[in-house]
């Protein structure tokens, strides 16, 4: 009975010994795959030295300039007075979700890097860091739905499509969000919400993502 007994035992330590190393490199390459990505989407990010030539981006920054933060949510809601509708400062044809410019303006003021050239800055690196996260999410929801091996190749996916041969301008496509919008292009987010989070709470966080998405969006 003993030796059956240390026997069993030192199966177990075996068997947990095996498990902790494979999680230990499932950890090491998602680190990997994540350290990977924030390094090409951060590396050159004033690729164009201030000369804002990509011109969808320059025309955002033109309108990020023009903004400046409400007092009050009164004042937001007042589209005929706030300083955050674009309308208000002169660009009428705004085709753009104005989520995205809202969090980059609010993040510059809250760095202190507002003018025309900074926060075209800020919202490359908040474009960048939308992206990383999103390798994150995407591990999390085929770790969820499937196995750590289809998380790891879905991240690897996604650095190679998204990050590595992404151009670092601030993409209002991939929506400068910390958080869901960027999967809710393919529905990928509304539908493996309820799936990490359970029924309540992942239909809340989808109605919330869908949302956002729409906020973002082009018209």
């Amino acid at each position: 009975m003993m030796r059956n007994s240390e026997t069993t035992d030192i199966k177990k330590i075996k068997t947990r010994a095996k498990v902790d190393w494979r999680g230990g490199l499932i950890v090491f390459l998602l680190l990997s795959i994540i350290c990977a990505g924030a390094y090409f989407r951060t590396i050159g990010v004033d690729w164009d030295e201030g000369r804002h030539l990509h011109p969808d981006e320059r025309f955002l920054s033109m309108v990020l300039n023009s903004m400046t933060p409400v007092r009050s949510a009164g004042e937001y809601f007042n589209t005929d007075a706030s300083t955050l509708n674009p309308g208000n400062l002169g660009y009428d044809f705004f085709v753009y979700g104005t989520l995205p410019l809202f969090i980059i303006r609010y993040v510059g003021e809250w760095i202190g890097q507002v003018g025309y050239d900074p926060i075209t800055i800020v919202g490359r690196q908040l474009s960048a860091l939308a992206d990383v996260i999103t390798i994150l999410l995407v591990f999390l929801i085929a770790f969820r739905l499937m196995n750590s091996k289809a998380g790891l190749l879905a991240a690897a996916l996604l650095f190679a499509a998204r990050t590595a041969l992404r151009t670092p301008w601030q993409d209002i496509v991939a929506g400068v969000m910390l958080t869901p919008h960027t999967l809710a292009e393919t529905n990928a987010w509304l539908v493996a919400l309820p799936a990490l989070l359970g029924a309540l709470l992942g239909w809340l966080g989808a109605a919330v993502a869908a949302g956002l998405h729409l906020a973002r969006a082009e018209r």
